[in-house]
């Protein structure tokens, strides 16, 4: 009708008009910054990872900057099912988007033979000395205090150690062993 002032009429809204008489669907609201119909980028971006599932995720990051990392840990020199015919079994450990080192880095490597453990502070490789039979190797990226991740970062490898018996196999004959 004439003399109608269109304008916003919700109360909550920043832009908010008490002598509106008919809504013209122009509300707004503050952003986080405090501006009126703002898009959060006046009150200063933190630029971060903000996907929470990378390692470096930053809650105080309002902007993703593109550097959120995801580490990767992986066993070389060993595939699954793989038969050594020697007990000296060596593995070599690559990791990416994480620094190994002992108080220094990210956090360190904890790697099972077995289920039994042992600490590593470097990327150097694993030696094994062992006996005839089935093995697995573990290996995890842990923090700085021993413990793992959230995400999980492991690999794991299961192989066959059978060191051939080298001698006389002729039961008659007088080297038989």
């Amino acid at each position: 009708g004439s003399g109608a002032i269109s304008s916003c009429m919700d109360e909550t809204a920043c832009n908010y008009n008490g002598e509106a008489t008919e809504d013209d669907g122009s509300c707004l609201q503050n952003d986080e910054c405090g501006v009126c119909g703002g898009d959060g980028t006046s009150c200063g971006e933190v630029l971060g990872c903000t996907d929470s599932s990378a390692f470096n995720y930053n809650s105080e990051a309002t902007a993703s900057d593109d550097s959120c990392l995801y580490p990767s840990i992986s066993i070389g020199g060993i595939s699954n099912g793989q038969v050594f015919e020697s007990n000296n079994v060596v593995a070599s450990i690559t990791v990416s988007d994480f620094t190994v080192g002992a108080g220094t880095g990210d956090g360190h490597i904890h790697y099972h033979v077995n289920g039994a453990m042992t600490m590593q502070y470097d990327l150097s490789d694993i030696v094994m000395n062992l006996s005839d039979g089935s093995h697995t190797l573990m290996v995890e990226l842990v923090d700085s205090s021993h413990q793992p991740f959230t995400a999980n970062y492991t690999d794991e490898v299961n192989f066959y150690v059978a060191v051939p018996v080298l001698g006389c196999n002729d039961p008659n004959a007088c080297n038989y062993n």
